[in-house]
């Protein structure tokens, strides 16, 4: 079981948002071809600007399977529920995430996911059509970079693109990003 405590900053348009500070609990248990997870965070959260008080609670559970000795495959669902008294503001969000990980070219570890999410919000904001509703979806692939070894880690190349339909014209958008990133496996 690993205990963490965070603090989590959020950007909204560049300018702060809202803020977050809490525990997280995590426990894995891993045999030769499954790692099984669950997790649990929560904490306090103030919307910045605002000066709106509430509380945030998540919690998943995942598993990994080897299918074959290049080839892995898992999921993980998640539940987030952020309670604040302005319902505009306040949301329930079930996800699932599936990802894979297998050897491509030159024999590089290749890891293509995607994420589908649902956001709830307990209420309408000002721009939306009833109480506000995203769907939101997310699909990329990454690359690592082993034969780059960097004191001991390996950097990662990706790219993703994300999707959020929503009641809200404000909460709608198309995106294409690039992921860059530095990791080690212990």
């Amino acid at each position: 079981i690993m205990p963490e405590a965070y603090y989590r900053f959020r950007l909204y348009d560049g300018k702060a948002y809202s803020s977050e500070q809490g525990m997280r609990l995590e426990t894995n248990y891993i045999r030769s071809s499954v790692q099984l997870g669950a997790g649990a965070e929560g904490g306090a959260a103030q919307l910045l600007g605002i000066q709106v008080s509430g509380t945030a609670a998540r919690g998943y559970i995942s598993a990994d399977i080897a299918v074959t000795g290049s080839l892995s495959v898992g999921t993980t669902v998640r539940y987030e529920r952020d309670n604040y008294p302005i319902p505009s503001q306040a949301f329930s969000a079930p996800s699932v995430a599936l990802r894979a990980t297998f050897l491509g070219p030159w024999d590089l570890p290749v890891s293509p996911w995607v994420i589908f999410l649902r956001r709830n919000y307990d209420g309408a904001t000002l721009t939306s059509s009833g109480v506000r509703t995203d769907r939101y979806w997310s699909g990329g692939v990454a690359v690592e970079l082993d034969f780059l070894n960097i004191w001991g880690m390996s950097p990662s190349i990706g790219f993703a693109y994300e999707n959020e339909a929503s009641n809200d014209p404000l909460g709608r958008f198309n995106r294409m990003t690039a992921v860059l990133g530095m990791g080690k496996v212990f």
